[in-house]
């Protein structure tokens, strides 16, 4: 099941890229984005609640907008994957540098979608390129690898939040996030890739 992964390109991209997005997502743990709302922000543990509201409301309209535009969403997978992780950056720094709480309300909400069509796009990407048969056994390996690194990205960032402080870990993740996107754009067959027009080579890459 290793294999599968590395005879794909796309694979190993997208793979890489959530290494990247999983550290980056660990600013949104409790703990984390608590800290920023009391020491950035100035903010009581309601402006907590607010901002995970904010981001959950923006998520849901982020699923409007996949299923009312998904033809259009399917014929730029790839750039609409490497476009959101831009934005994503883009927003989650101007988060970081914001000491307005509605201001940091307004950036949650605009990453909310941003982030559900990216996520929604890469989701399908995977379940393209990868063969039914090997579908099951592809995602498990990738779950083994990306699930322990998951949890080692919170002792990371929690531990780079206590030493540099909470405002850092989250221009990191910003600039994680622009990285991401960059990885997505510098590969020319994610770049591209075209759910209606998939490669034969890339669409017979996953192998027993």
């Amino acid at each position: 099941m290793w294999s599968s992964i590395y005879k794909s390109p796309i694979l190993i991209n997208i793979t890489i890229m959530d290494f990247f997005e999983a550290l980056a997502n660990a600013i949104w743990s409790s703990a984390l984005l608590l800290a920023f709302t009391h020491d950035v922000l100035g903010k009581g543990e309601d402006w907590w609640g607010f901002i995970n509201a904010s981001y959950f409301i923006g998520a849901i309209l982020g699923g409007l907008i996949v299923v009312y535009l998904s033809r259009i969403l399917e014929m730029k997978m790839g750039y609409i994957i490497a476009l959101s992780g831009l934005s994503m950056g883009l927003f989650t720094f101007m988060f970081s540098t914001t000491s307005s709480g509605i201001l940091a309300l307004i950036f949650c909400l605009l990453m909310g979608p941003l982030y559900q069509i990216r996520d929604t796009c890469q989701v399908t990407v995977l379940q393209d390129i990868i063969k039914q048969s090997e579908l099951a056994r592809v995602t498990a390996a990738r779950n083994i690898l990306l699930t322990p690194w998951s949890g080692v990205t919170y002792l990371i960032m929690g531990y780079l939040g206590d030493i540099l402080g909470v405002k850092f870990v989250f221009i990191l993740a910003a600039a994680l996030y622009c990285g991401s996107a960059i990885l997505a754009l510098s590969s020319k067959n994610l770049r591209n890739y075209n759910i209606k027009t998939v490669t034969e080579q890339e669409s017979h890459s996953i192998k027993a």
